[in-house]
């Protein structure tokens, strides 16, 4: 017996830090009718009205070295090929559902181990050949082969076309969370016959089913996409879409009031308020999935110290830091976990620590280290909020009598040591994973997890391989609930404040919706109205 999926019919938009696409419109009457309200006829005249804005400019900080799905791993480069390219489904905007896109529907055997995909028919690849099940099942075994995507493919066991419009996915082991992870980063498709012909990570091989056509990447400038006029679910507003090559955020913030942009990051409380009452221009604000947080090496002293890292928890004020190191561009972390709100594991039980100097003091003495065995050292970044954040800490940790010595490196490095655990204790800032809990968890928390190196709570690896091959949504989120509940007894992390996201753009640049934690949107959903 399978369960039918049922499949939601709504538009899905999240904005990126750049820009990115959803495929127009999910599976209608007419999936190819356009909503553009620009190619409205007027009175009477079967003529589309010319376009005002016909070209979107937006800027990218740092030269583009690949637009290969499976080759990619950096945010940017991401939401620019995911308007070439296209997946089996996409997020249903906020929400983290998957809905469809180059699938229609699916069913799941009630084993969770075979996934039967329906293909969208009609779908071209922008060199004008048939879009079929046989590029889904290349994408698939390429994914299990690229380095970048090998890992997060190895749930797969094999794809097969049933027949031109008809894949199957066998699953080596149940996976709740498969479909939501095939709307995320590496699971755009590409073509076989492409990539066959002019081989991996290379511009000959940017051929998609996307809304967007890759024109040039150009070193030093930028790059350049020009609408698909032939795209399954409508020509796209925008006929060309420049991604500028700004790196330096002043320079940008000029540009983005000029006009020569027409929307951008906004980085300081500062320029939020600029930008917001400059002639039309607007600013659109939400709370980003990520927490800025301290991350512990619990297999060393004194940070192997349950009662010490507790301590420290309680001697941050989160609320005030909230404006001394982020001029009030955050939000504070209530609970101690980096879940938010509605993430599987969220729930009462986790604790708070609420700002005590007092409690702080107490946590110390039953430490039972002398002062000289508590001093450590906090890693920082010596761009964006690393050297604020970094000067809090010191003063916070100075007030209830601890010694931190800062080590301030290059934010690429400072990722590097975190991930490889060569820290004796870290500030940073990741995003969870609302759309596929069995990584977060094995990220996090697993005691040589991707984050940390955590040996606090027994069984705990046991329990997150159990959780992620639990397919009964009740059984799973309660050991979610029990695992993100003893991580906050426990005081593995100490999350202080989530990310506020601010885009500054022209008050005629309508259609986007922000995903928390996806920074991306499809821009074939977005227009310029006067």
């Amino acid at each position: 017996m399978k369960k039918t999926v049922s499949l939601l019919m709504a538009l899905a938009m999240c904005l990126s830090l750049l820009a990115g696409c959803t495929g127009g419109t999910t599976p209608s009457a007419d999936p190819g009718a356009s909503k553009d309200p620009a190619l409205s006829t007027d009175s009477g005249s079967n003529e589309p009205a010319e376009k005002t804005h016909p070209t979107l400019n937006l800027r990218i900080t740092s030269d583009i070295t690949s637009l290969d799905p499976q080759v990619t791993t950096v945010n940017e480069e991401y939401c620019m090929f995911v308007q070439i390219f296209e997946g089996l489904v996409k997020f249903n905007g906020t929400k983290f559902e998957a809905v469809p896109l180059l699938a229609t529907d699916w069913t799941i055997s009630d084993d969770g181990l075979e996934y039967v995909f329906n293909l969208r028919q009609g779908v071209k690849w922008h060199d004008g050949s048939d879009f079929t099940a046989e590029d889904v099942v290349f994408t698939m075994n390429r994914a299990k082969e690229m380095p970048t995507t090998k890992s997060k493919a190895a749930v797969i066991k094999s794809a097969e076309a049933i027949d031109e419009h008809t894949v199957k996915i066998t699953l080596e082991y149940s996976y709740p969370n498969f479909i939501l992870q095939l709307a995320s980063y590496p699971w755009c498709i590409v073509s076989k016959s492409v990539v066959e012909a002019n081989g991996d990570d290379n511009e000959k091989m940017l051929i998609g089913t996307g809304a967007y056509k890759f024109v040039s990447n150009t070193t030093g400038v930028g790059v350049t996409l020009e609408s698909n006029k032939d795209y399954w679910g409508g020509e796209p507003y925008f006929e060309t879409v420049n991604y500028k090559l700004i790196p330096d955020n002043n320079t940008a913030l000029t540009a983005l009031l000029n006009g020569e942009i027409d929307l951008d990051q906004v980085t300081t409380a500062l320029d939020v308020d600029y930008v917001k009452n400059a002639d039309g221009m607007t600013v659109h604000s939400f709370q980003r999935n990520a927490a800025y947080f301290i991350a512990f090496n619990q297999a060393e002293a004194p940070l192997n110290n349950e009662h010490f890292r507790k301590a420290i928890a309680y001697a941050i004020d989160k609320e005030s830091w909230c404006t001394l190191v982020w001029n009030d561009l955050a939000t504070p972390v209530e609970k101690n976990t980096m879940l938010s709100v509605g993430e599987e594991g969220y729930c009462d039980a986790i604790p708070s620590y609420e700002y005590s100097i007092e409690k702080a003091k107490e946590e110390l003495a039953l430490s039972g280290l002398s002062p000289e065995e508590m001093s450590f050292t906090l890693t920082v970044s010596t761009i964006g909020y690393g050297p604020a954040l970094g000067a809090a800490f010191k003063e916070a940790m100075s007030a209830i009598g601890v010694d931190v010595t800062l080590n301030s490196m290059e934010g690429g490095a400072v990722k590097t040591a975190l991930f490889a655990g060569d820290i004796e204790a870290c500030a940073w800032n990741l995003a969870s994973i609302p759309y596929n809990a069995p990584l977060f968890y094995k990220l996090y928390y697993k005691p040589a997890g991707y984050v940390g190196r955590n040996n606090t709570i027994e069984n705990i690896e046991a329990m997150i391989e159990e959780a992620g091959s639990t397919y009964d949504d009740a059984k799973r989120i309660a050991i979610y609930e029990d695992i993100s509940t003893q991580v906050g007894e426990t005081c593995m992390y100490v999350p202080i404040a989530y990310q506020m996201m601010n885009y500054g753009c022209s008050e005629h640049l309508q259609g986007m919706a922000w995903c928390p934690s996806i920074l991306s949107d499809y821009i074939c959903n977005w227009t310029w109205a006067d």
